[in-house]
């Protein structure tokens, strides 16, 4: 059932009115449960509860976004699409508190924190792996400490609801997994698999169900967990008139 400010088409934040015209790019939760939403180059916070703009940032201006991350301090962490650019961190009201990383690598759908967010999963889908940035504590800089998940070509993201697991895509027909030079992989296509950074072990999957079998457009971009954790929410890429959304 919609809700009552269903559909979303402008945004207000202070007395100034954005139409959402441009691509989306992706949605997240602050640890308010506000609708964090990145359209191209501009991240908002959204009230669940009304549908009204909180707050609004461009990290890079006319750089198109990844979907954002959130610690348990409700700090967000956004990164360009596009390698090169900066992993930037701001607070719960968006004002910029520096940058993680000055310069990413590899093109990139999404990234996750850890709870503390001390600890950064960059899933860099040309990289075909994840690179960890890690510092000691919120006073000290990043630096990238680990790699993990060779021959993921990951471009969705998301802890489970008991925050214990990190469930990422695995690649898609355009960007296969199992491609990291000199290492021999097995992992399906189209799936989200369940990590566990504190054994680095694979502990669960779920699987796209393909409208088109093999179709390089149902790329897996989103996955979302309902609040008893018993149900997941699926979606991919793709222009079709195909269900986005899968149960």
């Amino acid at each position: 059932t919609p809700a009552s400010f269903s559909p979303i088409k402008t945004i207000t934040i202070g007395g100034v009115t954005d139409t959402l015209f441009n691509s989306n790019r992706g949605l997240k939760t602050d640890n308010n449960g506000n609708i964090l939403y990145a359209a191209f180059d501009k991240l908002y916070r959204i009230n669940y509860q009304t549908g009204e703009g909180i707050d609004a940032v461009q990290p890079v201006v006319g750089m198109t976004l990844t979907a954002p991350a959130t610690d348990d301090l409700g700090n967000v962490f956004t990164a360009p699409v596009i390698p090169g650019n900066p992993i930037s961190v701001f607070t719960t009201d968006f004002t910029f508190l520096g940058n993680a990383v000055d310069a990413s690598v590899g093109f990139s759908r999404t990234l996750e924190v850890s709870h503390d967010g001390n600890t950064i999963y960059w899933t860099g889908y040309t990289n075909n792996l994840i690179y960890i940035y890690s510092r000691p504590s919120e006073f000290d800089p990043f630096t990238l400490t680990d790699s993990t998940l060779f021959g993921f070509a990951c471009e969705s993201a998301t802890w489970s609801r008991d925050g214990n697991l990190l469930w990422l895509s695995s690649g898609s027909g355009l960007t296969p997994p199992n491609a990291y030079p000199g290492v021999t992989t097995y992992y399906s296509n189209a799936t989200w698999y369940a990590w566990d950074p504190a054994t680095n072990q694979i502990v669960d999957s779920l699987k796209w169900v393909f409208n088109t079998p093999g179709s390089p457009d149902e790329r897996p971009r989103g996955l979302a967990f309902s609040p008893d954790g018993r149900y997941a929410y699926v979606t991919c890429f793709g222009g079709s008139a195909y269900p986005a959304f899968q149960k």
